[in-house]
């Protein structure tokens, strides 16, 4: 911490950024179909090992109430499996499917690194390997009060947090990522939410559609449900790809929410990283102590779609890419995601099997990730009316659970 972060922290508390989002107009380029040709261009890539997942792990869940890690929040509906543990056996069933070992790179802060890292140790990688996951830390930036000046913990300690998420291609070169991911073959990121279990790491479309447009940075799309929805909207500034925060005060209205799913070429990584470029902060007004109100500073991600040059926005139904957890109660909540979940579930449910759930059921991600050689097994399959499904169940002698 320096003097010239503090004074730079005052004069942009005085005198933040003014954006004219006037001049931004609805962002119309939308694919809302993946041609066949551009599936099997995205499979291949996958396939041979060129996508690697980025998880964006560093929340702690304060809003939650739980006082743990976000990604440790168990969330499915029986199960009771955790974000984490979600997002890792998606990848173990990606590799099945694709025949291939597929780098994960998690992103933590300084409050969950050692947390999450042991979660994950402890529970032999949810059926991963050590050697495929590269870890690496946000940064921390100060908390200022109303007149700019630094909080301090009962310690004398500058009290600081997590610098929001706009950063992480930097940190994931500074950190040697890019290197670790050069040895491997990578040439394109996927980035995904910790908050979001409807999220695919290796969403297929996603990244078909990137690498058939050579698209250096590409997004999912969900239209939006309704005027007022506190969610980012996509933008077209001058033709370019940007992203509005709902904070913000606009008066236009925009069609496209934004799902925080993207794909980046690496080398476009590279290029923000190797040229450390610059990202604007933004100010949330938050109470840090009973009486103490102040600022948090905080880089977002879409930001870096400034040093962009080709874009690609995919379009596709809610139900299959987003439901964000962000809250205890009420909306974005524990009971709106298992919602989603189970609505998700009893579809897919639906279309292997060509009957109703008769109760709750949770499946396996091995039913979202398959062969049609697989597909076909199923569907000729006794299935079990309710419950955690696996495909080995399908085919139990006793298929009641």
């Amino acid at each position: 911490m320096t003097a010239s972060l503090l004074q730079q922290q005052k004069q942009y508390i005085q005198n933040p950024d003014q954006v004219d989002f006037s001049t931004y107009e609805d962002w119309t380029r939308v694919e809302q179909e993946v041609s066949h040709a551009a599936l099997s261009l995205g499979d291949e890539a996958i396939a041979k090992g060129k996508v690697a997942c980025l998880l964006l792990g560093g929340g702690q869940g304060s809003r939650l109430g739980s006082g743990r890690a976000k990604g440790l929040e168990p969330v499915s509906l029986i199960q009771r499996k955790s974000l984490l543990q979600m997002f890792l056996e998606k990848i173990a069933c990606a590799q099945r499917k694709y025949r291939v070992e597929l780098p994960l790179l998690v992103m933590t802060s300084s409050g969950n690194h050692q947390e999450i890292v042991e979660f994950l140790t402890q529970n032999q990688w949810f059926g991963l390997q050590e050697r495929q996951i590269f870890f690496f830390t946000q940064d921390n930036l100060p908390f200022c009060d109303e007149k700019g000046q630094w909080l301090y913990t009962n310690e004398g300690h500058v009290l600081s947090g997590p610098d929001g998420n706009g950063r992480a291609l930097h940190r994931l070169y500074e950190s040697g990522g890019c290197d670790f991911l050069r040895a491997k073959g990578v040439e394109h990121i996927t980035m995904i939410q910790i908050d979001n279990p409807l999220a695919d790491p290796f969403d297929r479309m996603l990244i078909a559609l990137h690498c058939h447009q050579h698209s250096d940075v590409s997004a999912i799309a969900v239209t939006r449900d309704y005027e007022g929805e506190k969610a980012g909207m996509f933008a077209s500034e001058g033709g370019a790809l940007r992203v509005i925060e709902y904070i913000e005060q606009f008066s236009k209205n925009f069609s496209f929410i934004n799902t925080g799913l993207y794909c980046f070429t690496l080398d476009f990584v590279e290029h923000v990283g190797s040229n450390n470029l610059p990202l604007p902060w933004h100010l949330a007004h938050k109470q840090f102590f009973p009486g103490q109100c102040g600022w948090k500073f905080e880089y977002f991600i879409f930001d870096v779609f400034r040093y962009a040059e080709r874009f690609s926005v995919l379009v596709k139904p809610r139900l299959e890419c987003f439901s964000p957890l962000k809250n205890a109660t009420g909306e974005k909540s524990i009971a709106t995601v298992q919602k989603d979940l189970s609505l998700r579930d009893r579809k897919r449910y639906h279309e292997l099997s060509r009957q109703e759930a008769q109760g709750a059921v949770e499946l396996s991600w091995d039913f979202y990730y398959a062969t049609p050689e697989e597909e076909k097994k199923w569907r000729s399959a006794v299935w079990p009316s309710s419950g955690y499904i696996t495909p080995k169940q399908l085919f139990s002698h006793s298929p009641a659970l």
